[in-house]
């Protein structure tokens, strides 16, 4: 009897289905965190070990957009952590059942939503899918079938096969494995050789790939199944080699002088800034996982902190961690859609760029809106010389990067929250505190224009109005206001961007009647995915003031969201307010206009700033 699971039946329950599909994964985390702890391990460590191979997940998925990568990634990422924090405890049993069951029931998720689909099929318990599916666009568009209001063809349920495999046949048999005290190496590289051979074979009958050059062929099988052939063979090979030799390292790593406790907080440092960077790349379970998992490492760390009531580092203390964490909880690609899925999303996610295969009528992944144009030409002109035709991409992505050459024009509103204390010294020696808070309106015209092939143009314009207050000790405290504009101009290319601007503003009421004029700049070093920036004033980091110096890695990607880390200050008062802060940048939530958002710690005293920015771009009409 064939199953027709109809689009009118998806779209009523596909979010019900996504919910289940991430339950299901922060159950199974949950599971192997708790496992951890019922054997008695360090939480900090074990939590810090789970967290990696999560973020590793996200790293594989980045190099191999498959369930293959981000297990490869997961596992490289776990391994070094775990030898970084000299982690004395095998582990790899539970990791293989964690694996298995977080795949295992994420695949009926696929199934219901019909992503990673089959081949066409005659056989009774064939499913298909309805109008707006992948399966169903695919069908169409290579003319399998002509109406575009009718069903799907009958396909191969390739998801649900590789979930029975998985918990029908893998888990019990690792779970036997595990009874009769088999290594952990051999459970984990046993089922890794057996599952990507499975995956081999069920190439066969998909026809959406994940991975591009899943489309390269050699001779039969696509470059893709030789991949998968490979890790299988060597996998198995190191299980081999382990149960011969259990007690010897098949692959000896160098001993690094780290001790575990010390290499804690810059593991958890460095997890949490390559969230930021590269969240915009990450699938968004991978980023829930992260959150949830960085916030209970936050935790732990200001649990562990109290416990010791050791003096507390205002830098690299618990509060700056939950600081990053709060930023990628604002910033996270979250879904919540409403089940009849009228509503809007709460921040949206850029979409996935698929291309057809005509000659074998394959489905194609080949990245998502944040792929840059050049890096689209150079998949399609490899895919090209394969027999077939490659088909446009599903969401116009050719005629979006067309579009990026029409100047770019966009205004800002915003305003600047900011609190902070710092100590002065008189000529006599004596030592006074002042406080200052203050409030800032900015206003800033913003425009970008395409000179030639890779290199742009950009004119900014920022205005304020701040106005605040200072308290000494216990004096009273006097206002202060003042106005600053400041206007940049430079060029940018892939690899290198620089420009140069003049400030001047007039502050009543302060030392100084008049601002004398202040030169701005900027230098940025390195490719928009992963850079090193500095400026004085410039377009980029936006804070109040009229002598804000910054030095940051950041994240600039074409379309989407941008991020910054660094460290900079905020106002004249250079040292007593420097500190460390973070930016998520064109952030969207639902309909509202795009967001800049800055969180900063100021100075070494408690003090904070919060810079908040909308923008309202004006549309070109090329591309309507």
């Amino acid at each position: 009897m064939v199953f027709n699971a109809t689009q009118q039946w998806l779209d009523a329950h596909i979010n019900v289905w996504q919910f289940f599909g991430y339950l299901n994964v922060l159950l199974s985390t949950g599971f192997l965190l708790f496992m951890g702890y019922k054997r008695g391990w360090d939480r900090t460590n074990w939590t810090l070990l789970v967290t990696s191979f999560v973020f590793g997940t996200g790293l594989g998925t980045m190099l191999l957009p498959s369930i293959m990568g981000a297990l490869l990634g997961g596992i490289l990422v776990f391994l070094l952590v775990r030898h970084l924090l000299r982690f004395p405890h095998p582990s790899a049993d539970l990791f293989a059942i964690y694996v298995i069951l977080f795949i295992g029931i994420g695949r009926l998720g696929c199934l219901f939503s019909g992503c990673c689909f089959g081949t066409v099929t005659s056989l009774p318990w064939g499913i298909s899918y309805g109008l707006g599916n992948l399966s169903h666009w695919l069908h169409f568009h290579t003319g399998q079938i002509n109406d575009i209001n009718g069903p799907g063809l009958i396909i191969h349920p390739v998801q649900l096969y590789e979930s029975l495999f998985l918990l029908l046949g893998a888990l019990p048999v690792v779970l036997r494995a595990q009874r009769k005290k088999i290594e952990g190496r051999i459970i984990l590289s046993g089922f890794i050789s057996s599952y990507f051979l499975f995956r081999f074979g069920l190439e066969f009958f998909r026809d959406m790939s994940n991975v591009w050059w899943s489309e390269i062929y050699v001779g039969p099988v696509s470059l893709f199944q030789s991949f998968l052939l490979g890790i299988s063979g060597l996998s198995l090979f190191y299980a081999l080699r382990v149960s011969r030799y259990p007690s010897a390292e098949v692959i000896p790593l160098k001993q690094l002088s780290i001790h575990s406790k010390k290499a804690v907080t810059p593991l958890l440092f460095t997890m949490l800034t390559g969230t930021v960077l590269l969240s915009n790349h990450f699938q968004r379970i991978q980023i829930i996982l992260l959150l949830a998992l960085l916030a209970g490492l936050v935790y732990l760390r200001i649990s562990a902190h109290f416990a010791s009531q050791s003096h507390l580092n205002l830098r690299f203390s618990p509060q700056t961690v939950g600081a990053f964490s709060i930023l990628l909880l604002v910033s996270t690609n979250t879904f919540l859609a409403s089940p009849d899925q009228e509503a809007a999303p709460l921040v949206s996610k850029s979409k996935w760029l698929y291309g057809i295969n005509e000659h074998n009528q394959k489905l194609i992944r080949i990245g998502n809106q944040n792929l840059s144009f050049s890096n689209y030409v150079r998949v399609k002109k490899i895919l090209r010389k394969q027999e077939g035709i490659f088909y446009e991409d599903s969401t116009l992505h050719m005629q979006a990067m067309k579009d990026l050459k029409n100047p770019r024009l966009s205004y800002s509103l915003g305003g600047s929250l900011s609190r902070f204390e710092y100590e002065k010294v008189s000529c006599g020696g004596e030592s006074v505190t002042e406080t200052v808070t203050s409030t800032s309106f900015l206003a800033i015209v913003d425009q970008e224009r395409a000179i030639t092939k890779g290199m742009s143009s950009y004119l900014n314009g920022r205005f304020e109005y701040t106005t605040g207050s200072f308290r000494a000790d216990n004096d009273s405290s006097r206002g202060y206001s003042y106005t600053f504009g400041v206007v940049n101009a430079g060029l940018e290319r892939e690899i290198i961007g620089a420009g140069l601007g003049l400030g001047v503003g007039y502050t009543p009421g302060l030392d100084m009647e008049h601002v004398p004029v202040i030169p701005s700049f900027y230098l940025r070093l390195g490719p928009r995915e992963f850079h090193l920036e500095t400026g004085l004033n410039d377009r980029y980091y936006v804070q109040p003031g009229f002598a804000n110096l910054h030095l940051s890695i950041g994240h600039k990607p074409t379309r989407g969201q941008g991020y910054q880390v660094g460290i900079g200050n905020r106002g004249p008062l250079l040292l007593a307010t420097l500190g460390p802060y973070a930016t998520v940048t064109n952030l969207q939530l639902g309909n509202l206009p795009k967001l800049d958002l800055t969180v900063q710690l100021l100075g070494n005293n408690l003090g904070f700033s919060t810079t908040v920015g909308f923008k309202f771009p004006r549309h070109s009409k090329a591309g309507h």
